[in-house]
């Protein structure tokens, strides 16, 4: 587990393995505080004067966890300037200026940090308020993982799903947001919807204020993107489209309850529809996955949604408990 948290820390672990570190996480209480000591002492690994290899910082790790084991991990890294030089000449990891780094140090040994991870099911919607003050609303089947305080150089959170973000501006102290598809956002201080659902192939910003920058791990690329910008960024190729949208709010309108749809494909409809009342949608003919449509609901039921749809030509359907079985109109 040492070196997938290492592996997790530094950015270079695939979807599954950041999955397994995260459920690691939540496993118990214990194996947070572990995990918060760890990536503390990764972020002081970072600084300037500090040179680790990779290998150095993985036997590091390794000690402390034994001495986790042992119940002599905080003596271990204890913050009294005696402590401070039994590390540097045990290890000989560390190459540290005491006087710059001694209250950096401090900060870091103090800290405890808990990490909190908020999801909505599919059909549930819900908002939280991350540490910084930042808001964050989440449509159905949404999740956020983020620390209870936020430290070192970003303000960093882990989401997948889809949100609107209102972030709480401080130009010195960026907030990042990783996605499970590699990608990431650095922002400052600004508003904007983000859809990046694993089960997606695209993954959408929508700009509204500030600026975002998206970067993509294994590229590198940095992309820039615009006040009233909507992008698309393709999985698979990573291919990115801009367009500059007339309307916003049928990417926007589900924060107040509205739900849109703007000649949207039948694909997209059911995934909506699955997301927005939690149910299973089953295609029994596949004419139907040709049709689209146009048109705005807040606060129907599942049933006067699928009236409609049926009004207008477009389907034949039955429902069975959370089941919906869509047929082509005959």
């Amino acid at each position: 587990m040492e070196k997938l948290i290492f592996k997790y820390l530094s950015g270079k672990a695939d979807l599954e393995e950041k999955k397994r570190v995260r459920n690691w996480i939540l496993e118990s209480e214990e194996n947070v505080k572990f995990f918060a000591k760890i990536k503390n002492l990764y972020v002081m690994f970072q600084m300037p004067d500090y040179k680790t290899t990779e290998k150095d910082s993985m036997e590091f790790i390794s000690k402390i966890r034994k001495r986790n084991q042992k119940r002599q991990l905080w003596r271990a890294i204890a913050i009294s300037s005696a402590a401070v030089l039994i590390l540097s000449i045990s290890f000989t990891l560390f190459q540290i200026r005491i006087d710059k780094y001694k209250s950096e140090l401090s900060f870091i040994a103090s800290q405890q940090i808990a990490y909190h991870e908020y999801s909505t099911p599919y059909g549930v919607k819900g908002k939280i308020i991350l540490p910084d003050s930042s808001v964050v609303w989440l449509n159905s089947g949404s999740s956020i993982l983020y620390p209870s305080k936020f430290f070192g150089e970003t303000r960093d959170v882990s989401f997948n799903g889809e949100g609107y973000f209102d972030v709480k501006k401080n130009s010195d102290y960026p907030m990042k947001i990783s996605l499970d598809s590699g990608l990431s956002l650095c922002v400052r201080g600004t508003s904007f919807n983000l859809s990046a659902y694993n089960n997606d192939n695209s993954i959408s910003i929508l700009l509204l204020s500030g600026n975002v920058s998206l970067m993509n791990k294994k590229s590198r690329q940095f992309v820039k993107i615009e006040p009233n910008q909507k992008i698309f960024i393709d999985k698979k190729t990573n291919k990115v489209s801009v367009l500059t949208p007339e309307d916003i709010q049928p990417t926007v309108g589900w924060k107040k309850g509205w739900l849109i749809f703007d000649e949207t494909d039948m694909p997209e409809i059911i995934k909506k529809l699955e997301r927005w009342y939690g149910v299973n949608i089953v295609v029994s003919d596949s004419a139907i996955i040709s049709k689209t449509l146009s048109a705005k609901f807040r606060e129907q039921s599942l049933s006067q949604v699928l009236d409609l749809m049926h009004r207008i030509s477009l389907i034949n359907y039955s429902i069975k408990d959370s089941t919906v079985l869509l047929n082509n109109y005959r």
